[in-house]
């Protein structure tokens, strides 16, 4: 495939997956690059290869780390960046957490990973989404069973970190904006 964006899963061949997206999937969505203004412009993908997803507070100085959203907890006995957020898929409510933007990665984690629930968290915890749930200060690099990269930025990725990708052992997907994943033979 050409460095060109390329944007129609019938013209990459691609097969659907929506196997992927059934009751209890776990994934995490994040930006490739970090969203705030203040942040480095440090590529997020090439530490995740290489770290796993790590919470904001387990390495604040990391650009991985770096949340892409402000929010202050008070009153929990759990400090609110020692976590990783993912998503466990649910209907309805998990539709709304599908990845649909270029910048999107979407990494599946092992769905055997000890997991907290909400009800877990204490009652100070805030929850921002309904299918939240959440793994204390990282997830290896080993229990990240898939990466979905959208069809627009996919070649692009696949061309800058494809050896990277298959080294880590990682199956690669794309997804198009509806949220709809598809294989990819990387």
């Amino acid at each position: 495939m050409s460095l060109e964006k390329t944007t129609d899963a019938s013209e990459m061949g691609l097969t659907p997956y929506p196997e992927i997206w059934t009751e209890g999937t776990l994934f995490h969505l994040t930006s490739r690059w970090p969203q705030k203004y203040e942040s480095s412009r440090a590529d997020r993908l090439v530490s995740i290869l290489e770290l796993g997803l790590i919470s904001p507070g387990l390495d604040p100085q990391n650009p991985i780390a770096i949340s892409d959203i402000n929010i202050t907890v008070e009153g929990s006995h759990i400090p609110y960046d020692s976590v990783v957020y993912l998503h466990r898929f649910a209907l309805p409510h998990s539709i709304y957490y599908l990845p649909r933007h270029d910048d999107t990665l979407c990494f599946f984690v092992d769905s055997e990973i000890p997991v907290w629930e909400p009800k877990d968290m204490g009652y100070a915890w805030p929850i921002i989404c309904q299918d939240e749930v959440y793994v204390p200060n990282q997830i290896p690099r080993e229990r990240i069973t898939g990466l979905a990269i959208s069809i627009g930025a996919f070649d692009i990725v696949r061309s800058e970190y494809g050896e990277s990708i298959a080294a880590s052992n990682i199956p690669l997907y794309t997804f198009d904006l509806a949220g709809n994943i598809y294989h990819t033979q990387c």
